[in-house]
């Protein structure tokens, strides 16, 4: 019975990471000196599965987008935990996808970055 539960437990959990949100940031004019990002609030330090997002960018601009994203780490108060760069090189009329980017929680409760891996961060809020 209690195999039963932990994989019900399990799969629902499965299902809200593979729920990704998404966010568009359109990009009207050159950016040089960097694109400031605030994480999704009321991150919760999951130790089974990590949280998941994806975010477009496109660059609308005639110039090539070259900056660097502020990515920000926020505990459920809203403080900034921790914090890291996305270095971001994008040409003109082109978008870039991120997907499953997340964050992993270590054990001392602080969130983890690997580039292949964030959880992001967008310029809107998500509920």
């Amino acid at each position: 019975m209690l195999k039963f539960i932990f994989f019900i437990v399990l799969f629902l959990e499965v299902l809200h990471v593979s729920a990704a949100e998404t966010s568009h940031i359109d990009t009207k004019e050159p950016i040089s000196t960097g694109i400031d990002m605030v994480i999704v609030k009321n991150l919760s330090c999951s130790t089974v599965l990590p949280n998941r997002i994806q975010f477009e960018i496109f660059n609308d601009s005639a110039s090539t987008l070259w900056a660097k994203m502020k990515i920000q780490v926020l505990n459920k108060k809203g403080d900034i935990i921790d914090s890291s760069f996305l270095p971001i090189t994008l040409s003109s009329g082109s978008m870039r996808k991120y997907n499953s980017i997340l964050l992993l929680c270590s054990k001392n409760y602080r969130y983890e970055f690997g580039f292949t891996d964030y959880k992001l961060i967008s310029t809107n809020d998500f509920k």
